[in-house]
């Protein structure tokens, strides 16, 4: 996942900056972006990388202090793996409704969708914080 910024509505963009940390060959997909009153950055995003076959997700985030040139490690903060690709797991709801917003004091909030509950044939929702 890249991230690039215009400070001047669009004229100009700056250079692309990586935002997963991992150096594995994992997917990285359905990510979103909330940005704190302070300037404060944050990218959240499903990623394969502690799953060899690159099936089964887990959910990370990480921060930018400076406004996206540079980001903080990631935090892995799903408990559980989510894997969507085993029969009978309604293919059209994976990530769609997963999101992240910021409150004024720079709290984020987050929801997504798994199926880390074996056989079941829905997602379930879940949330948490992360309070910087």
């Amino acid at each position: 996942i890249y991230v690039r910024y215009s400070d001047d509505k669009g004229a100009t963009w700056s250079a692309e900056t990586k935002v997963n940390d991992d150096t594995t060959s994992a997917y990285h997909f359905h990510h979103q972006i909330a940005v704190a009153p302070s300037g404060q950055v944050l990218v959240c995003f499903y990623d394969t990388r502690r799953d060899s076959t690159n099936k089964k997700t887990d959910r990370f985030a990480t921060v930018s202090p400076d406004g996206g040139a540079t980001w903080r490690p990631n935090i892995r903060y799903t408990n559980a793996q989510s894997n969507e690709t085993y029969g009978g797991v309604d293919p059209n709801q994976y990530g769609d409704y997963q999101g992240v917003a910021v409150d004024p004091t720079g709290t984020y909030r987050f929801s997504w969708t798994d199926s880390r509950v074996p056989g079941a044939q829905k997602e379930d929702m879940f949330g948490g914080i992360l309070a910087q």
